[in-house]
């Protein structure tokens, strides 16, 4: 037996299982031999990450999360009772993938907006510093950015609507779109000059281009691609309506479905330091409007490497697939519980959803009958408010709650990796930037917050 294996042998009891692993890694300066060892099967996570770092020769330990590569699943349990509960025999060599374990997120910033925020889109970045767009219920929008990760600064507070602002998405390199409870969405390109210094504040030009008008009731969900030179905007509403709009980005002509041209009608506003920019913006009906949902339409999302496709999800207990051009319902995926949000995974093929009932729940938009929900995550306390899977780490998703927690979540795992309690209210949404490391969240508290993660 070699010295490593004695030290690891002698942390458990002599009738203690022992279980042979190799430890395997994607992280070069991290990698230790792959040669099989035995362990005792009573360590856990803990107890993996001190046999790794003893191998390390690490002089600072590292804390290693560990995946059953045979089941994709992490440890969280000792290494005997998670085998056990796998099915997985322990009579041949246990593949333990590691890696660094995430760790818990710092607030690093936070401002007070005037009103409950009811949304936020963090993903746009402008000369190294993060842009977040936030609405609020008083039916402004907030246009801030981070700088140097320590400060949301705010660049402009627009009045974009009569009521709540409930959604909001920003997308190509300078449009973001708003929903709000006054029955419309809108269309607004946002110009930004870069700072010449990275502790200024930034100046913008928003310039409100259309108002789109379709929904009967208040607009509570919205997203937004650009496909060429136009715009292809979702929307889902009380109305129990997804409407479609399509709309030109290189000349502001709006279009119909059929490409003809409608008619333009004038909106002026300004508020705060910059504000709307004066001018015209035209009134656009949508081109397409799906019917078939039969409750609130509480989240749409495109699929982002494919502009024909569209998911939908509603209190009415479902999620729909659409294909756009042709218009129909392609998937119909029945649940049993109220949907309040949705984000769909390009990598994993999955749809998260919250749920009224504290649940997160992945659908699995490959198959059909009762293997359509395959896993639920079971933690929060409260209503689930939003869910997003992070960009830069496919098993990686946070969510938000009324519980006044947010959780991050691996999906290889059915318990949170961290749960923040930042806010003293609900909390009604959460974002991250386009590079995954930082967290934006906002709620019945009026306050934004980011917290910085490593990148994951």
């Amino acid at each position: 037996m070699s010295s490593d294996e004695e030290m690891v042998g002698s942390s458990g009891s002599e009738s203690e299982e022992q279980i042979r692993v190799s430890f395997v890694t994607k992280h070069d300066e991290y990698r230790v031999t792959e040669t099989s060892i035995a362990v005792p099967g009573g360590l856990g996570r803990l107890g993996l990450s001190k046999v790794v770092n003893h191998l390390l020769d690490t002089k600072k330990p590292v804390p290693f999360d560990f995946l059953v590569v045979e089941k994709d699943v992490l440890v969280r349990a000792s290494l005997e009772q998670q085998l056990s509960e796998l099915g997985v025999s322990t009579e041949t060599v246990v593949k333990l993938e590691y890696a660094p374990a995430v760790q818990e997120p710092e607030l690093n910033a936070e401002s007070e907006w005037p009103d409950w925020i009811s949304c936020v889109d963090g993903r746009r970045s402008v000369s190294g510093r993060d842009v977040v767009v936030s609405g609020c219920y008083d039916g402004t929008v907030q246009v801030s950015s981070l700088v140097n990760q320590k400060s949301l600064v705010l660049a402009d507070t627009i009045q974009a609507h009569r009521y709540a602002v409930k959604s909001v998405c920003q997308f190509s390199d300078k449009y973001f779109v708003t929903a709000s409870k006054d029955g419309t969405a809108k269309l607004y390109q946002l110009d930004i000059k870069t700072p010449s210094s990275s502790t200024k504040k930034l100046k913008v030009d928003v310039t409100e281009k259309t108002v789109l008008k379709g929904h009967a009731g208040s607009v509570e969900s919205v997203d937004a691609i650009e496909v060429g030179s136009h715009a292809i905007v979702a929307s889902g509403g009380w109305d129990h309506a997804v409407c479609i709009w399509k709309t030109s980005l290189d000349n502001g002509n709006e279009t119909d479905g059929d490409g003809e041209q409608v008619g333009q009608k004038t909106k002026m506003r300004k508020t705060g330091e910059n504000g709307v920019k004066h001018g015209s913006s035209q009134e656009l009906e949508p081109a397409t409007v799906f019917s078939e949902h039969t409750d609130n339409v509480s989240g749409v999302c495109w699929a982002k490497e494919n502009s024909a496709t569209l998911y939908t999800g509603s209190w009415d207990h479902s999620i729909r697939v659409w294909d756009v051009p042709t218009e129909k319902c392609t998937i119909h995926l029945p649940g049993n519980k109220v949907v309040t949000g949705i984000s769909y995974s390009e990598r994993k093929q999955l749809i998260a959803s919250g749920s009224a009932d504290h649940v997160i729940r992945l659908w699995d938009v490959r198959t059909t009958g009762d293997s359509i929900v395959k896993m639920q995550l079971r933690s929060h306390k409260g209503w689930v408010s939003s869910v997003k899977w992070c960009p830069s780490n496919e098993n990686i998703l946070v969510s938000s709650s009324h519980d006044h927690t947010i959780k991050i979540w691996d999906i290889r795992s059915n318990i949170p990796l961290h749960t923040l309690a930042p806010h003293t209210n609900k909390v009604l949404t959460v974002d991250w930037n386009c590079e995954g490391n930082m967290l934006f969240s906002g709620g019945a508290d009026s306050m934004l917050r980011a917290h910085h993660l490593p990148v994951l």
